[in-house]
């Protein structure tokens, strides 16, 4: 195509186009209203409120934990052997002094007998040594008697020395064999006992938690006591131990009530007591947590816990009674944009003296907001417990009629 017939086409006519100025103006208008919208309605917010409550907060501690009986006892055996019979089983009542088990005592009586003939054997011989003593003892008088009267002529001097060497020496194997009686008595008393606890008694009343042994095994306790019971002396009262982190323990104190609950029974709520607090701290390395041991006791008259169940628990550190409280959201709340000449509430009021303990409790200071106006306006409080609900407010005293934000959403 010739540049000529190009250039007569592209030089059409303007009054042709006359309808596309309309159309442009128009479309301008539709953007310079999109966006005048777009930026007045993002700033348009919906607020959630709540009003100030005058409720009763307590404050707690969580911690869990495991319940075991308060006082247990390992029965074990001292001596080693094939038990024989076992007469309890888990769960079973027992009284102080029953027998709970059996251990075979053929060995022992045999060993028992073998002391026991050689004690008799040795009193035998302890007789007979005294027997002998008596008759050295009156050959020697008798010689040195007659050796003073003959003026040392008869007996000899060595024959009367042989007879005080045989008197002497009769006199030492007396001894001897008295000590040997003192000794086998001794292995007889032994013997005696182990054979007496061949029978395994029940050390307390209480009832069976464990049992580590059947009839026909044989335990060993040359290096060790084997445990062959577990018993507990009551499980009416039982104790839990808890782990409390090392940022809530300066809250707890012996005495406080203690609620919690298990999985066994996740519709009854049990109520305990603080008994000990560790000064000891336990620290978990994998983590890097410090925590510390707290000791609780529980009234389990009922039976219904059990050791071993998995428990967690409250402990109720403060309590405040009728006063101002807002909901826990409205302290963290942050409105999304705020005018910066609104000015926050102020109050006038001297400032609270510390107690003359010299410890200060420090009083957290946060900032919630008011709607005002559909307005937030920000306002400065003193916060103190709360029971991850509701917050109380120390000051200043709020109206009935505040609307504090807790949340808000843009249109």
């Amino acid at each position: 195509m010739k540049s000529q017939e190009i250039y007569a086409r592209l030089s059409t006519n303007p009054k042709k186009l006359w309808w596309l100025l309309p159309l442009s103006f128009v479309t301008l208008i539709v953007i310079a209203l999109g966006i005048w919208f777009f930026t007045h309605q993002s700033q348009s917010f919906v607020y959630k409120t709540s009003k100030v409550k005058t409720l009763t907060i307590t404050q707690s501690v969580s911690a869990t934990g495991t319940l075991s009986p308060t006082d247990t006892v390992e029965v074990g055996s001292q001596i080693s052997g094939r038990i024989e019979s076992v007469f309890v089983d888990i769960n079973d009542e027992v009284k102080e002094g029953q027998i709970i088990a059996k251990i075979n005592p053929e060995k022992l009586n045999q060993t028992l007998a073998k002391n026991r003939a050689n004690l008799d054997s040795a009193r035998a011989q302890y007789e007979l040594s005294r027997a002998t003593l008596k008759t050295n003892e009156w050959n020697y008088k008798r010689l040195k008697e007659l050796f003073e009267r003959t003026g040392g002529r008869s007996p000899s001097q060595l024959e009367l020395r042989n007879a005080q060497l045989e008197y002497e020496s009769a006199l030492r194997n007396v001894e001897v064999n008295k000590a040997n009686i003192a000794n086998i008595e001794s292995d007889v008393r032994s013997a005696e006992i182990d054979l007496k606890n061949s029978v395994i008694l029940s050390p307390i009343n209480g009832i069976v938690l464990e049992r580590s042994v059947d009839p026909g095994q044989t335990v060993a306790a040359n290096f060790q006591t084997p445990t062959l019971f577990k018993l507990a002396k009551s499980l009416e009262t039982m104790s839990l131990v808890v782990n409390v982190a090392e940022s809530d323990i300066g809250k707890v104190r012996i005495g406080q009530q203690v609620l919690f609950s298990v999985d066994a029974y996740p519709d009854i709520e049990f109520k305990a007591f603080v008994d000990r607090v560790s000064y000891a701290a336990t620290e978990d390395e994998t983590n890097n947590i410090i925590s510390y041991e707290t000791k609780i006791l529980v009234d389990n008259k009922s039976l219904l816990l059990r050791p071993g169940m998995s428990v967690t628990a409250n402990i109720l550190v403060q309590t405040e009674k009728d006063t101002q409280a807002i909901p826990v959201s409205a302290l963290y709340y942050e409105p999304p944009k705020l005018n910066n000449k609104q000015k926050a509430f102020s109050f006038t009021q001297a400032p609270p003296r510390p107690p003359r303990s010299g410890i200060v409790n420090k009083k957290m200071g946060k900032t919630i907001y008011i709607l005002q106006d559909n307005i937030p306006v920000p306002l400065e409080v003193e916060v103190g417990i709360n029971d991850g609900i509701n917050a109380q407010i120390i000051s200043p005293k709020l109206s009935d009629d505040m609307q504090i934000i807790t949340s808000s959403q843009a249109k």
